[in-house]
């Protein structure tokens, strides 16, 4: 069940589901294979071409030949370069050259489709990745050369925990939250992001509300982002490479607009009063949160601000089932991403946002099956202060929106120049349609990280 709980008097909510110990086999897949993350090229070729297509030549290019092709279907030939495992810039001035013969209608890499996290024992219940109906298609990118080297991603959230899965990327961070009392640390705002836990009691936060055990939330999110690969533990993130800056602005009982507003600005390498200088700007920021309110102005100048300095701030689009205009900061505008959640059938999660505020939709997992149907990641066992480091099954616009800004951090690790709205642009422009049913608005579709990552390399 489905557990999305108004917060504070702010009107911050907390994206959250209920939390699902990971029952996952350890059994590995198979080793991955060997090699570039391309066999060559295909080449297609215009009907009616005469002669021996095996035979065609790659125009000369200084230190570079063609071995033997292979005959294709549809007029296309498989080429295969020698040497194999050529720079980007190279590969690209191959087919440049290849593509400007008359003959040749498109040339494509051949890619290899394959597993790169096989050494992860859970990976294979990662749907949300890899599989085609309502999956990503990450491992698409992947193949491709994209892991998210050298981007960072602020994960604004309940902050983190101590993690084999997650520890290896994780860089600097901060708390944001300024109430003691919430952040049950002793004090208010520090440099340290550990999360507290969130757990509350009957009555704490609202009259007559149930209390309820830590989520996790931060840890969860950040493990969509940007688990580790093949260290032989656990899941994989999207950007595997990528770091991450964890920025806690939920505690008990949730977190406030200031609170969150100075963390966005912080996050994105702006001043804040009292806060040492973010020595790791960050180019992406995750904001699995929201609340039922119209954009306070806070927000507004942040997320502004954020956007100016070039960062890409992808928003859940909320768990209320209704126009996610009425969701805040999903409805402050500019240049961010907003998300919205599919089921494992690829049509909109019973619980997700919708209309024409919401720019794209993403893998969020559904209730009727949590421990199938969720979205499997990084998580701690402890029901209310710090336990053993673990994995769970949770879902939500929350575990949507991850798989978003871990895209976002895959495009910039390919190209460090693009701007907010251009990023923005390929990831509308490059969704597929939904294989199951949105009639209230999802965005463009859902968010397909091979698609994306090809458009990029091939624009």
């Amino acid at each position: 069940m489905r557990l999305p709980t108004r917060l504070t008097t702010g009107g911050v909510l907390l994206l959250l589901s209920t939390v699902l110990s990971a029952a996952a086999s350890t059994a590995a897949p198979a080793a991955e294979p060997d090699g570039p993350a391309t066999d060559g090229l295909i080449v297609e070729f215009r009907p009616g071409t005469e002669g021996d297509l095996t035979r065609f030549e790659l125009p000369e290019i200084e230190g570079i030949r063609l071995t033997p092709a292979v005959p294709m279907a549809n007029d296309r030939v498989l080429v295969r370069t020698q040497p194999a495992d050529l720079s980007r810039a190279t590969m690209a001035d191959v087919v440049h050259r290849i593509a400007a013969d008359q003959r040749v209608v498109s040339v494509e890499p051949n890619l290899r489709i394959a597993t790169p996290s096989t050494a992860d024992p859970y990976y294979s219940y990662q749907w949300d990745l890899h599989e085609d109906t309502a999956g990503m298609r990450v491992p698409e990118a992947w193949a491709q050369g994209a892991t998210g080297d050298g981007v960072t991603v602020a994960v604004l959230d309940t902050g983190i925990t101590a993690h084999p899965d997650l520890d290896g990327n994780v860089v600097g961070g901060y708390d944001f939250v300024s109430s003691a009392a919430a952040a049950r640390d002793g004090d208010g705002r520090d440099a340290n992001p550990g999360d507290e836990g969130d757990w509350t009691t009957f009555g704490q936060c609202d009259k007559g509300r149930p209390g309820r055990p830590s989520s996790w939330h931060g840890t969860h999110v950040a493990g969509t982002v940007a688990a580790v690969a093949d260290n032989k533990v656990g899941v994989t993130g999207v950007a595997p490479h990528a770091s991450l800056v964890p920025v806690r602005v939920l505690g008990a009982c949730g977190g406030t607009v200031a609170d969150i507003s100075d963390a966005i600005v912080w996050a994105s390498g702006g001043a804040v009063p009292g806060v040492p200088k973010n020595p790791n700007p960050a180019q992406v920021l995750n904001l699995s949160l929201g609340g039922t309110h119209a954009c306070p102005k806070a927000y507004a100048a942040a997320l502004k601000s954020a956007t100016g300095r070039g960062a890409t701030v992808v928003i859940a689009a909320g768990n209320e089932n209704q126009p996610a205009s009425l969701s805040t900061p999903a409805n402050c505008g500019g240049d961010t991403i907003v998300v919205g959640a599919l089921n494992r059938s690829g049509g909109r999660a019973d619980y997700s946002n919708y209309g024409d505020t919401v720019d794209v939709a993403a893998p969020g997992g559904e209730t009727q099956n949590a421990a199938a149907d969720g979205v499997l990641s990084t998580w701690n066992q402890g029901q209310t202060a710090l336990g053993e480091a673990g994995y769970g099954y949770m879902e939500g616009t929350s575990m949507a929106t991850p798989h978003v800004a871990g895209l976002a951090a895959l495009l910039l690790g390919l190209d460090g120049t693009l701007a907010p709205a251009d990023l923005k642009s390929i990831v509308q422009a490059t969704a597929r349609d939904l294989p199951g049913d949105c009639p209230d608005g999802c965005g463009t579709g859902l968010a397909d990280a091979g698609a994306a990552v090809r458009f990029l390399l091939h624009a």
